[in-house]
């Protein structure tokens, strides 16, 4: 889950400052770059090997992450467009 406390964001904060100020200008491909990256050196950073137990464990806090960034993001903003335009789903009613 993304809600670490504060003393452990504080130093990954002032670390991604400066990619943060290039995030207005990536496309597509440079944020799935980006993301790439980190889950390599992280996978790398576990004992210097590749094991299935470090795979296993980063594709979990990728799919934790896509469902919490679903939930909190697409859902509300969904919603929004399901009261501006009307109820597809007639099952639902």
């Amino acid at each position: 889950m993304p809600y670490t406390n504060q003393a452990a964001r504080n130093p990954i904060d002032k670390a991604i400052e400066p990619l943060l100020e290039l995030i207005g200008s990536m496309n597509e491909g440079d944020m799935n770059y980006t993301i790439s990256r980190l889950v390599d050196e992280w996978i790398l950073s576990q004992e210097g090997v590749l094991r299935y137990a470090h795979l296993n464990t980063m594709i979990g806090v990728l799919e934790c992450a896509k469902q919490e960034i679903y939930r909190r993001i697409a859902v509300p903003y969904e919603e929004i467009k399901r009261s501006e335009n009307g109820e597809v789903f007639s099952a639902h009613r």
